[in-house]
This record gives structure tokens, sequence and C-alpha cells, in this order.
């Protein structure tokens, strides 16, 4: 059920939005993991609502569950599928998808481009390949399989003191693997396009990965001032183009620099109990978010079936008990017709005697409708009478 889905995700999101707002004090690391699992959890979701064992619950509301009628009509109802919401809706989503892909593809060939405009930086004491660009652009990180740090065309003349404070922010990028939950978070806001929440998830997400390599700077024995300075001093003379984003991470993008630099000030801070708590809570409500699912429900809709519409319908036989005895009246049966015109299950409402219902039943049973694309219950009344 594509609606519930999307309460599901919701409500990931929002969790994760609150569990952060409250641990402030918190280091970036774990805020970023809380986003990163959220994240993780609404692009796995569908998959772990299939093979994990279902926690199942009912679905009650008002357009929900079996309408009767008191006419010899059947009242189907159907499974509501996604294409049932349309053509163009399923093609605008599409058109999304497709503008992200597209969008991402640009970004990697940018990337691309500028390192094969780069040289070499020869520095094997980091053990990663360093290239200088050939332009002024902020210093970065790309690729998956073998991270590679750019940085600009200025870097050749820095002191051997920014050039490591810049290094280690890029290769605490690599370390903790910012590059993998940087491509999961544009794949979610690729596929989940329409969903705003995703969307401040990744960018969030994107700010504390960003704090977090602060963090290991700071944490590495660097004077906060000293590196807040050096940080302020590179996004002021180089430049960040947006088209890279989701295929490189940068040390001094302008976005929430105000913010990074206090947090940089204010020193390196510890978790706490809470904070594992925090991120265990998110895990939970993944899990519990793909179990949970209704049972199976019909969403009602009315289609009269004539009597022009029954196949077969086997005349009840009057039982000679209830001759006998002058037993007579109106015997109600609901039937469950299938798909294919036949009865899949009939049950007795209501009658005057056990041996008019069981007669009914019986000849119910053989009934047979022109099949149709719904499914659902027909009331039928069957009057025995023994007068004309």
């Amino acid at each position: 059920m594509l609606i519930l889905l999307l309460i599901k995700f919701t409500l990931i999101l929002a969790i994760a939005g609150l569990l952060n707002s409250g641990l402030r004090k918190a280091p970036a690391s774990t805020r970023h993991l809380i986003w990163l699992s959220a994240l993780g959890g609404v692009f796995l979701l569908p998959l772990l609502s299939v093979i994990l064992p279902a926690l199942s619950f009912r679905l009650a509301h008002p357009g929900q569950g079996l309408i009767e009628i008191t006419q010899t009509l059947s009242l189907g109802v159907s499974h509501r599928n996604f294409l049932d919401l349309g053509t163009p809706l399923i093609c605008c989503w599409l058109s999304g998808v497709v503008a992200g892909v597209v969008r991402a593809l640009y970004a990697a060939i940018a990337v691309r481009t500028l390192a094969r405009n780069s040289r070499p930086l020869h520095a094997p004491e980091y053990r990663v390949p360093i290239l200088i660009s050939n332009g002024e652009t902020m210093p970065l990180v790309f690729r998956l399989f073998k991270p590679t740090v750019i940085l600009p065309a200025s870097a050749a003349d820095w002191s051997e003191r920014k050039r490591r404070l810049v290094l280690l922010h890029e290769l605490a990028h690599i370390q903790r693997r910012d590059l993998w939950s940087q491509a999961l978070a544009q794949w979610v806001t690729i596929v989940y396009w329409f969903h705003p929440l995703v969307w401040f998830a990744a960018r969030r997400m994107q700010s504390e990965s960003e704090m977090a390599c602060d963090e290991s700077v700071v944490r590495s024995g660097v004077t906060p001032s000293d590196y807040a300075a050096e940080l302020l001093d590179v996004a002021r003379s180089l430049q960040w183009r947006k088209s890279w984003s989701g295929r490189a991470l940068a040390v001094a993008r302008n976005s929430h620099l105000e913010s990074r630099v206090h947090a940089i000030l204010g020193g390196v801070r510890r978790g706490s109990i809470w904070t594992r708590i925090a991120v265990l809570s998110v895990v939970v409500a993944i899990l519990l978010s793909a179990a949970l699912r209704p049972e199976p429900s019909l969403v009602p809709r009315i289609y009269e079936l004539p009597s022009s519409t029954i196949l077969i319908r086997e005349q009840p036989v009057y039982p000679e008990a209830a001759k006998r005895r002058g037993i007579s009246g109106i015997v109600t049966i609901r039937a469950h017709v299938a798909p294919d015109g036949g009865i899949k299950e009939v049950e007795c409402l209501s009658g005057p005697d056990d041996t008019l219902k069981s007669a009914a039943i019986e000849a119910v049973r053989h009934w047979r409708y022109q099949p149709v694309s719904v499914e659902g219950y027909t009331i039928i009344k069957i009057y025995f009478s023994l007068y004309k």
C-alpha cells in the first residue's frame, strides 16, 4: 500500500529529526549516524517489509470492511492498485527520477573532468591520491572505490600547516566512508524526490558529516581557533560548484559554515548512553515500520450485477420436512463471489428454519456469475413460500 509506505517514511524521518533536535550537544557523528540510519531505513523499507515477519493489524475506518445491501445485487470490491492512481502520476514520478539521474550523471562528469585536468601532488605520507586542479576550486574528495582528494591550484603555495589541516578534514571523510553515505542519500532523494522530509534529512546528514570531520580534526590535537580561522579563509578564497553535490565532499562549503565554526570553537563533544539509545530507537522504528502491515483489506466499490450476469442459478429444493410442518419464510445469504464468477464461500445470515437454510446454501454454492475484474460479496434473499 503506497500511502501506508509514505506514512512510514514520514514517521521514520520525523523520529530521526526529533531525536537529533534533542541531541544538539551530542557529537556530530552521532547525529549523522541517526540521519544515515533513517535514510537507509527509508531506502530499504520496501525490501524489509517483504522479508521481515509481519505484525498484522486491522485498519478500521468508514471506507473499509464489507458493505451489504438487502437486494439481490452484488456489492463488489476491488483491490486498489498503485496503477489506479493514473498514468499521469506515474509519468510525473518517473520524470522526477530521470531528472535526478541526469543531475547525478552531470555531477559525476563535472568532477571527473576536474580530476582529468588536474596534476598529481607527491605526498606519500597521506596514503591517498592527491591532485592539484588547474583552478581555484574548493578542496574535495571523490570516488567511492579509490577515494581521491583534489586541492585548488593555490594549494601548491600553501603552508604545510594549512595544507595539513585541509587534508585532515578530507581524510576524515574517507575514514568515515562519507562518500558511501552521501551516495545513499543521493539515491534516496532521486527515488523519493517528491518527499520534502527526504531532502531535509539528506541536507542535514551532509551538514552533520562536515561537522563530524571538523571534530575529527580537532580531536587530532589541532587548536580549535586555528582550524576555524583556516576554514573561514578557505571558504572566502575558493569556490564550490553546486553541480558537484552528491559526487564529492568539500572542506568548506558555505552552507552551515557559521554553525560549523561555532561547533569547532565549542570544543569536542563526547557521546553518552543517550546517544546510543537514540540511534537504537531509529533502528527499532525502522524494523517496526517494516514489520507492521495491515491485514489484507478491500476498498469498497459498488458494482451492481443484474440478474443477467448470473450464468448458472440452481433452484433451491423445498425440503419435504419443512413442507410437512408448514414452515416458510425468507433465507438471507451472503455469498463471496470470486473474480472468475464462482462462489468461494456461502454464509447464512438469517432464516426461519435450519432445513430451509441448508437448502438455500446448497443451491447457492452452485451459482456462477459472469467473470468480472472485481471480488466481493453479494446478499441473496431466497423466498420459500407454500402458497402460489
